[in-house]
């Protein structure tokens, strides 16, 4: 089974053989056959190909080219829920103010875990 990577293409050949290493390394990975690639590749192009990997290497079986530049930027529509004009974005809810109470006058968590001052005052 094949698995998609991307592929920088490093070198040609008088042959029609390319080499190509993955996207962001530093040494050359393996040769392709340039009858694989699209019209006007060149020397440089990270492409996406489709490879099979081997117990002797990494076979280049198909090279898709790069895409297109878009017209208009990505967008992602947010889908909720219906809401009134009134109704404000961000809603908040505030602790109420206040110590929380004494600690003395809540229970030992454990056995033996009393006011540890019972024998000095306040």
């Amino acid at each position: 089974m094949s698995r998609r990577i991307e592929v920088e293409l490093t070198s040609t050949r008088e042959d029609g053989i390319w080499t190509w290493r993955a996207a962001g390394a530093k040494l050359p990975k393996g040769e392709l056959n340039g009858s694989l690639l699209f019209a006007g590749a060149k020397v440089g192009d990270v492409v996406r190909a489709d490879a099979d990997f081997m117990m002797d290497g990494i076979d280049i079986i198909a090279v898709l080219a790069p895409k297109g530049a878009r017209k208009e930027p990505e967008r992602i529509e947010v889908v909720g829920t219906p809401r009134r004009d009134d109704e404000p974005l961000v809603t908040t809810k505030l602790a109420p103010k206040g110590r929380g109470g004494d600690r003395r006058d809540r229970k030992p968590r454990r056995e033996g875990d009393g006011d540890k001052r019972d024998g000095r005052p306040p």
